[in-house]
């Protein structure tokens, strides 16, 4: 997505792009994550023991490229944590489908925890389609979207591209939102108990 922005031949306007969604890495942030495997993952992380990673394809995939050749990787736990994203305003930050997510990354995290998703989903109303898990947990700002975003639903649109042209219409920000800090707090708060409960390390990627 960043280097979209690079690119304007190729992409007029990121942030609404639905080439975009859920954007995974570049070549370039492979390298990067493959240096930092190599380079600093080993040496400096010898006891990992949990990930707490985002649902967002780019940091799945960052932790698969830091972690698979680490010596405990088949041990360590990679917890898929909703509230680790950045906000909801651009095609980036839009999810595919979590069961897509899944199938595409269950096959390379051996020990891969989705308890906190599937909490959040038994949490959303009832008739609300669990791909809207990111809108949902945007609280009480979701409710400026969803009427638009059902709508667009409504006339055939995928619901991620459904998303991204409702939040591009009406402008949305989720950033510096209270919601945002509310959703900080709660990764503190799991980050706290799993260390309170681990006797190795614990790395957040997102």
């Amino acid at each position: 997505y960043n280097a979209a922005y690079l690119n304007y031949k190729e992409y007029l306007n990121p942030d609404s792009d639905p080439r975009l969604i859920d954007a995974i890495l570049t070549e370039e942030g492979e390298k990067q994550c493959l240096k930092a495997s190599k380079d600093f993952v080993k040496s400096e992380l010898p006891n990992l023991e949990t990930v707490i990673v985002s649902p967002l394809r780019r940091c799945l995939q960052t932790a698969y490229l830091l972690f698979r050749k680490h010596p405990n990787f088949k041990d360590i736990r990679f917890v898929i944590h909703p509230n680790l994203r950045e906000g909801l305003h651009a095609s980036c930050d839009v999810a595919q489908s979590f069961e897509t997510t899944l199938a595409q990354f269950a096959p390379l995290l051996p020990n891969l925890d989705t308890s906190l998703m599937l909490g959040l989903f038994s949490e959303m109303p009832e008739g609300m389609s669990k791909d809207l898990w990111f809108v949902y947990n945007c609280g009480e700002l979701s409710h400026e979207i969803l009427p638009l975003i059902n709508d667009n639903i409504s006339s055939g649109e995928p619901v991620d591209k459904a998303v991204l042209k409702a939040i591009s219409k009406k402008h949305f920000c989720e950033h510096h939102s209270q919601n945002m800090l509310r959703r900080i707090e709660r990764v503190k708060n799991t980050a706290r108990e799993v260390l309170a409960n681990s006797e190795g390390q614990v790395v957040l990627v997102g």
